[in-house]
Order: structure tokens, then sequence, then C-alpha cells
């Protein structure tokens, strides 16, 4: 039996448990989704591919106690046995509310988000608000691969935010990884977000590698929101990719990858949205790239609704596409989505030269009860490189 599979199981062990807990208690409150999702698709090789998902969440609570128990995993499988399929635990903790004063405790599978690094781990995490000063948060375990559940990799680090400084947010954190007992990754993130007027605001986040001495991320980023109809935002970002020290990429030269842009929507009314971005890229091996997107978006629920996109790119691979969806409510309750994409691009390397891709799509969906819900898509995908291919997928999800 793969670990994966394991894990799935130990899921549906665990709610098998929880289900007539909830109900003899009423204190505790179950609350989840079940998915079954069924794909196909044939490759340009012709070989026709079928994975089986089942999916399960489960979120339990005691309300009188305090105490949260979160699972969510997948069982996979081709039914044609031509690629491969992994089952899946996403995560799966336990957490209690002011297990001491103002402080939380979380164990299990959990992803924690911080700046210097957001690890997926088997493990602990603990959060201390100290009121009008501060929040805490501790972490430390396994670093966890969601097909392997055996790893080598520790991982452990804390953040540190503010709680007194009014219409301010700032914040500081610490991971640090070790493959083997030998360490591997240590990153210092820093962040900051502050209010501009009435519904603008700034905010920068800067993540550094400790190890090799160098920001390898970083991001800064304004929002303006001069009316009821107009946004605009600017950002700026830059990444570095870093390796594991111990891994035998990290003695290789990396490229640095830096973006500015700026966008803007205007709101004609309730119902339509204009839109528009422009981004540069910057690159070092490669020509620095122009990428113009603009577009209309209809948002009307259970009415006619859709979007318009279209993206010029020159430099490094030139690209003019376009993009629309419709979508439009049907009788007997179902909502059909219709849409297509056409990109022409320059292909680089060897075989330069202009080419170009289409690709189709047809979606239905339909509430099948206040817990049932079905949703269905076909799309074919045509190329001058790869001829065509075809894919579905069909999804049954029931919340309970």
């Amino acid at each position: 039996m793969s670990r994966g599979l394991a894990g799935f199981l130990s899921v549906v062990v665990v709610a098998s448990v929880l289900f007539p807990l909830s109900h003899a208690c009423a204190d505790f409150r179950l609350r989840g989704d079940a998915v079954t999702h069924l794909e196909w698709y044939d490759d340009p090789q012709g070989d026709e591919a079928l994975p089986f998902y089942q999916y399960l969440r489960i979120n339990l609570d005691d309300t009188a106690g305090g105490r949260k128990f979160r699972i969510y995993g997948r069982l996979a499988e081709d039914v044609n046995n031509e690629v491969d399929t992994e089952s899946r635990l996403y995560f799966a903790y336990f957490e209690k509310k002011d297990v001491w004063d103002n402080t939380d405790l979380r164990i299990g599978r959990q992803w924690v988000n911080t700046v210097a690094g957001s690890p997926v781990l088997d493990g602990l995490q603990v959060r201390y608000l100290r009121p009008e000063l501060f929040r805490l948060k501790a972490y430390g375990g396994i670093n966890a691969s969601l097909e392997d559940y055996e790893s080598d990799e520790v991982v452990w680090g804390f953040s540190v935010e503010d709680d007194f400084l009014d219409r301010t947010d700032l914040g500081l954190s610490y991971y640090q990884k070790r493959v083997d007992g030998d360490l591997a990754l240590e990153f210092l993130g820093l962040s900051a977000w502050t209010r501009v007027g009435k519904r603008g605001s700034v905010f920068g986040e800067l993540q550094y590698d400790l190890l090799s001495q160098i920001p390898s991320y970083y991001q800064a980023a304004v929002r303006l929101v001069p009316n009821d109809r107009w946004t605009f935002r600017g950002e700026y970002y830059g990444f570095t990719p870093v390796f594991d020290s111990t891994s035998i990429y990290s003695v290789f030269a990396v490229d640095d990858y830096e973006e500015v842009s700026v966008s803007a929507d205007y709101r004609l009314d309730r119902e339509w949205t204009l839109f528009a971005r422009y981004a540069r890229e910057f690159y070092e091996s490669f020509d620095d790239s122009d990428v113009v997107e603009a577009g209309a978006e209809l948002i009307r629920p259970k009415e006619l609704s859709g979007y318009l996109v279209a993206v010029f790119r020159t430099g490094y691979e030139d690209l003019n596409g376009i993009r629309a969806n419709v979508r439009a409510p049907l009788y007997g309750e179902i909502t059909l989505d219709a849409g297509a994409e056409y990109n022409v691009y320059d292909r680089v390397g060897d075989d330069r030269g202009d080419t170009s891709s289409k690709r189709y799509w047809l979606a239905g969906e339909r509430d099948l009860g206040e817990s049932l819900n079905l949703r269905a898509k076909v799309e074919r995908i045509e190329s001058e490189i790869y001829d065509y291919y075809n894919r579905g997928r069909i999804r049954l999800r029931y919340t309970f």
C-alpha cells in the first residue's frame, strides 16, 4: 500500500469516528465536503488517460471547548494506467484555542505561511497574542511531502507581528531547514503594510537568504482607490531561485527575475468592469519583455455574464492572444459556460518562427439539491506543433 493511500485511508477512519461523535455531542459542529472527480484526455501520442480522484474534507468544531479538527486528502488512481497519480494527505491537524492565556496550539500536518518560509510540515505550531503589543507564531516539525511520508528534512521558524500600530502592520519572520542534520536553507523575512487615505494601501515584503547573503524575493506594491469606479495598482517584484545548500543544484548559476507592473480597473456600473495591465519583465539571459493585457468583464449572478481579455507580448517569446468566456443560465437551473482561446506566438530555439494554438471549451453546472452539485467540462486543444487532443472532466460535490 502506498503511503499516500495510507494517509487518505486514515482520513476515512477518522471520519468514521467524527461523524457519530458530532451527532452525539451538541457542542460539536461537523462540516465538510466529498468531491468525486473523473478526468480523461488523449495526448498527441494517442495515449488515453482516465485519472480518478476522490477528495474528502472534514471540519469538526467543538464550540464550547475551543477545539478544531481539520482533515483534507484525496485518493487517486488512473483507470487506464497511463499517467502517475498520487493519493495525498494535504492537511490533518488538531487545534486548541487558549491552551494557556492567549495561546493557541496546533498539532499535525499543516501549512504555515510566513514571508521567510511557508512549509507544509508534520509537527507543532504555537500562536501567542499579547493584546495591543504583538502576535507571535512559532513552529517546527518534519518537512512534509504530499506524495511521500518519509522525510529527512526538519524545519522550524517563527514570526512576530505588531498589534499596536493603527493602520499599519509590521512583521519579522525566520525560517530554517536542515537535511540529515546539515543546514540547507535559512531565510529572514520582513513585511510592512500601511493604509493610505481611506481606501488605499502600501505593501512590501522581503525574503533574505542568510546563507548566500542575497535577497531571494522582494515585492513592493501600492493600491489606490480614489472613488467607487477606479482602482489603481503598481507593483515591483523580484525573485532569485534558491536551492538547498545540500543539493547539487546549489553550485549552478541562476538568473534573477524582476518585474514592474501597473494596472487599472474601471467600473462602468454595478455589472461591467474594464481592466488593463502593463508589465515590464527583466531577464538576465533573454530579451526583456513588455506585456499588455486589457479586457472587460460582465458580472451578473444567475444571468448572462462573461469576459473578454487580450494579451500582447513583445521581447522574449512574442505572443498575441485573446480569450473569451460566456456564462448563461439555462432551463432546469443549469448554468452553461462556452469559451475559446487563440494565441499566436514566436517559437524560440532552432525551430524559431510563428505558430499558433487554439483551445475551446464547454462546461455545464447544476445543483442537484441543497448539498449536491454536478459540473462537467470538455475541451479541445489544437496546435500547429502537436496537432490536437481532447480532454474532459466531471465532478460531483457533496456538502455536509
